[in-house]
């Protein structure tokens, strides 16, 4: 019976972590780097570490590739991955996360290359 209640207990326990860090993820700063002029240097930065990941398999690492790369370049995500890294709730916090940057980063790449999108 005692084992029982203490399983209860830290279900309870991990379920709130679990909340609290993505809570925390939905609440965390984001933090931007100056994008480059041109929509086209982030495309060639896109296709660099395209290559670099998948050397001669590479292909042309498109739209998702560029906001792959201003996630990872241009922002605070790596040290946010830092920050919750080990936790309960990581997965789901990371989720979010990648969410909520993408979506900001597709309209900031709306808004800062408007001319050059057409």
């Amino acid at each position: 019976m005692k084992w029982g209640k203490r399983s209860d207990a830290a279900k309870k326990a991990a379920a709130s972590k679990r909340n609290t860090l993505i809570r925390a993820a939905k609440e965390i700063p984001l933090k931007w780097k100056p994008l480059p002029k041109m929509y086209a240097q982030l495309e060639s930065l896109a296709n660099g570490h395209a290559l670099e990941r998948y050397g001669a398999d590479a292909k042309d690492a498109g739209y998702n590739g560029v906001i792959s790369t201003v996630r990872h370049e241009f922002t605070n995500y790596e040290e946010i991955l830092a920050e919750f890294k080990g936790k309960v709730g990581t997965n789901e916090a990371y989720d979010e996360i990648r969410e909520r940057l993408d979506t900001e980063i597709a309209a900031t790449l709306r808004k800062v290359y408007v001319e050059q999108f057409g």
